[in-house]
């Protein structure tokens, strides 16, 4: 055979060992690609359990789970005078209020002055300062206007959810209705049953204005 032919032969040889490698790599990119597709897809279910989890939890919150998320309490003097969402609690009266304001300080001393004038609106409800107490809950850059509206509107909305009527699900008359259909389902009693009930309200909002709608 020619020395021509033999290098052929092995140029040839070599280019089918090179397409099977190429071919394998193909098969194995494509079930890395798979396996990255459903780690995807499993962290996205991951996250929206997490969002829907977050979200069922504050549902449930009340009037003092929401003052339970307030930790530092500032004096008149002492609030922050700087930009930012703030909480005002009375608890007395289970009253919450929600503010923004890009001086926090000046803001809060704004809402008793005009109180003691003031016979409409939310600042008629700060004609002493015994019974309240004062909190900031964000800090936010007084020139991104959009982000304080936003967070204001999320924490009014949070507020409105902690002081509404609560519908709660009994699930031992649930679970009793649902072994009498067990053992005999032609022979269920017609009587009513309750399965849940509604808790009234704890405290009120007192915004007049803002946080109707919520943007996240």
């Amino acid at each position: 055979m020619a020395d021509y032919e033999q290098l052929y032969l092995q140029e040839r040889q070599a280019n089918q060992k090179l397409l099977a490698i190429v071919k394998q790599l193909k098969e194995q990119n494509a079930k890395l690609l798979q396996n990255v597709q459903t780690l995807v897809a499993i962290a996205k279910k991951e996250q929206q359990n997490a969002i829907e989890a977050k979200f069922s939890k504050l549902l449930d919150i009340n009037f003092d789970d929401f003052c339970n998320y307030l930790s530092i309490k500032y004096k008149v003097d002492s609030m922050p005078k700087t930009s930012g969402i703030y909480a005002y609690i009375n608890h007395k009266r289970q009253l919450i209020y929600v503010g923004q304001s890009k001086n926090m300080g000046n803001r809060l001393k704004q809402h008793f002055r005009n109180g003691q004038i003031k016979i409409n609106g939310h600042d008629c409800e700060f004609k002493s300062m015994g019974d309240w107490e004062f909190y900031v809950l964000e800090y936010i850059d007084k020139n991104d206007k959009k982000k304080l509206d936003e967070r204001e509107a999320y924490w009014i909305s949070l507020a409105r959810v902690a002081t509404a009527d609560k519908t709660v699900y009994d699930s031992k008359e649930s679970a009793k209705y649902l072994k009498q259909i067990d053992r005999d389902p032609y022979n269920v009693s017609t009587e009513p049953i309750t399965v849940k009930h509604t808790i009234p309200s704890e405290g009120n909002v007192i915004n007049r204005t803002r946080g109707n709608n919520i943007k996240m």
